[in-house]
């Protein structure tokens, strides 16, 4: 048999958590290998720097190995030494040693004293730091400690992928847990999250605080119920309670202000005051003792410092500063004002003409208010817009649909004059009762005379036109009136009979209500035109309706011309005839021809037929009806068209499509009927063949 024996250096802290028996263990496995029996026969030393022994009972094997091919004894051993200092010695420097009583003494150079005897249950070999290794109980020294399923390490620091410890635990590597399981407190000590050595995440189940980002919150917070999320959101608040920043700096220089909520980056960052609410990037931003504010978008009351503003839209309210009880609605929207207070804007550019205007509105797209205690409604020039009361299209800058009421004060109409008018007035100031078609109106009513002049409101002395109270109408020249309306209403002289009569208005008190106001034989009136060519043209560009007739009860329009020609009648309109049945609109006592013609329905078209439960008379039920009848079930027989004086043609159509929809039917049912019998006859046909 031949044995190679080589040897490796063992380091120290190969045993440092080795029980004896294993350390025992290895030094037998290297002595086997050497102890055979007690023959010393068959020893070769492959290099003659090797030396046997056997006189001594030593072995030396200084440089190279040892073969044998027999069994081999020796009292002590030595490998890459020619020293026998112990038993067994390993190293030219004695690395490695072991007694005679089977004690390492020496591993990599350090010497070591072993306990005499076996350890009791759950106990360690623990080094003094000199080298003396004794037994000693796992919860008795600093390293862990088991009780039961538990194991703790009472002191020092513990890594875990590191050797670098900085904190009690030290994990370099990732940390899973399951559903199960959880990282956190099992009390109502709070949690808290650290980063670079600095607060980064606090839940306070105390205080109901919590707290999420680099620098975020104050560790000596003593207000409740504060949330902060992002970088110094709420780093300075003590006292202050309520408070929800999220957000870079949001609320971070608030320290007792409370109830408030920021979201954006610097968002309420200078705030210390209560009940403010900042949505977006610098929203509120340098306000710092106003309350009761509301700012939404980017840039919105970000130079604010005063109470009850509220601005929503980016830059809303913008460079507002002292002001206050202002409401911004709207991108840009109440941005220049600065000092003003109690004002409004509701739009995209709404805003104030100058910086500290009071108690003023601008409602619209690029809407401007430039005095106090005023209301402005759109923009002007291509931003001007209409408004309609009553009604969804309005076409002038007002249209109502409704009563107007000016309970005191006066209406207005034009600019440039001072008004003196009693209350109540409806004053047209420089000419401003204007129109260029049909003035019209339902009742108009004045307590007192209306009167047309070029002078200033209250002078009687040059009336162009003038109705008093009693209802009397003042004529007036052609001269007067050319003056007054454009385009005018003209008075023209015109030929009769060769001659020319002066034009002038005529006035007579034989009317049935009074004064009449006429022209004489042979004069034309224009109306919007200076060039009438009969006894009444109307020319007006500016609106549809030419000539209407007004009910005098319910003063809507009963007949109407447009500009085009055409003609509209919410009464009857009789064609050669003066009677008009009851229950038409139109009676025509004549032909009518058309290209075309248009019936529109109003009933329901007869689908209905092809429903699941129409109830079709069978052909035997029509066959009698016809015979007893001699006409179709529901259309009329011509005893009672002539009877009625005429065919309703969209009831008559209606019926004639219902029955077009019924013989429709009756061919499907007839059809199925035939194939059913072709079948029954194919079959026959198949039966007799057989």
């Amino acid at each position: 048999m031949r044995k190679t024996i080589t040897h490796k250096p063992i380091a120290m802290n190969h045993f440092k958590n080795k029980s004896i028996k294993h350390i025992t263990l290895l030094v037998l496995l290297t002595i086997s290998s050497l102890y055979i029996n007690a023959q010393t026969t068959g020893i070769t030393v492959n290099n003659p720097a090797g030396t046997i022994s056997s006189s001594t009972g030593k072995i030396c094997l200084s440089t190279d190995t040892l073969s044998t091919t027999g069994p081999v004894i020796a009292n002590k051993i030595s490998i890459g030494s020619t020293t026998f200092p112990s038993t067994l010695n390993i190293g030219s420097s004695n690395q490695f040693q072991v007694n005679s009583s089977g004690n390492l003494i020496k591993i990599n150079g350090v010497s070591y004293t072993w306990p005499t005897s076996q350890g009791s249950s759950s106990t360690i070999l623990v080094n003094d730091g000199t080298g003396t290794i004794t037994w000693g109980s796992l919860n008795s020294v600093n390293y862990w400690q088991q009780s039961g399923s538990d194991i703790a390490y009472p002191s020092g620091r513990i890594g875990i992928g590191t050797s670098t410890l900085r904190a009690s635990l030290e994990v370099n590597g990732s940390i899973v847990v399951d559903g199960s399981n959880f990282i956190g407190t099992v009390d109502n000590i709070p949690l808290v999250f650290r980063v670079n050595n600095q607060p980064s995440a606090t839940i306070d189940p105390v205080k109901n605080t919590t707290f999420l980002g680099y620098y975020a919150g104050n560790p000596s917070v003593t207000g409740t119920n504060n949330i902060g999320i992002g970088y110094t959101a709420l780093a300075s608040v003590t006292s202050g309670y309520g408070n929800i920043a999220s957000g870079y700096s949001a609320l971070s220089s608030n320290t007792t202000g409370s109830y408030n909520a920021a979201i954006g980056y610097n968002a309420l960052a200078s705030n210390n005051a209560d009940g403010n609410v900042a949505i977006g990037y610098t929203a509120l931003n340098a306000n710092s003792t106003g309350g009761a504010n509301a700012a939404m978008g980017f840039g919105a009351l970000s130079a604010s410092n005063a109470n009850y503003n509220t601005a929503m839209g980016g830059y809303a309210c913008h460079q507002t500063s002292s002001g206050a009880n202002n409401t911004g609605i709207g991108g840009h929207a109440l941005y220049s004002n600065i000092e003003g207070a109690d004002n409004t804007a509701i739009g995209y550019g709404a805003d104030v003409g100058s910086e500290n205007l009071t108690n003023a509105t601008a409602i619209g797209y690029q809407a401007i208010v430039s005095t106090s205690n005023s209301v402005v409604l759109g923009g002007t020039g291509s931003y001007a817009v209409k408004v309609g009361i009553g009604l969804t299209s309005p076409a002038h800058a007002l249209d109502v649909v409704g009563d107007i009421q000016v309970a005191t004060g006066n209406l207005i109409i034009g600019s440039g004059a001072n008004i003196t008018a009693p209350s109540g007035s409806i004053s047209f100031v420089n000419n401003n009762l204007s129109t260029t078609g049909a003035l019209n109106a339902g009742n108009v009513t004045f307590n007192g005379n209306i009167t047309l002049t070029t002078d200033t409101i209250g002078d009687t002395n040059t009336h162009l036109m003038k109705i008093d109270k009693l209802g009397h109408l003042k004529p007036v020249t052609s001269a007067q009136l050319t003056g007054l309306v454009t385009p005018p209403i003209k008075l023209l002289s015109g030929p009769c009979s060769g001659t020319t009569v002066p034009g002038s208005w005529q006035e007579t008190g034989t009317g049935p209500f009074g004064a009449v106001l006429y022209t004489v034989p042979c004069q034309y009136v224009g109306v919007g035109t200076q060039s009438p060519s009969a006894a009444l043209s109307i020319s007006n560009t500016n609106i549809t309706n030419q000539f209407s007739v007004i009910n005098p009860t319910s003063t809507n329009d009963v007949f109407t011309i447009d500009n085009l020609g055409n003609t509209y009648t919410s009464g009857t309109l009789a064609i050669n005839t003066t009677t008009v049945p009851t229950g038409y609109s139109l009676a025509v006592n004549g032909s009518i021809i058309a290209t075309d013609v248009l019936v529109a329905l109003y009933g329901s078209w007869p689908d209905y037929v092809f429903n699941k439960d129409y109830k079709l008379l069978s052909l035997k039920d029509l066959d009698k009806y016809i015979n007893a009848n001699h006409h179709l079930p529901g259309v009329p027989s011509a005893l009672e068209i002539k009877t009625s004086g005429g065919v309703d043609v969209s009831t008559m159509l209606t019926k004639q499509q219902e029955k077009l929809e019924e013989v429709s039917l009756y061919l499907i049912q007839l059809e199925k009927e035939i194939q059913e019998l072709k079948a029954e006859n194919e079959k026959l046909k198949a039966d007799k063949s057989k």
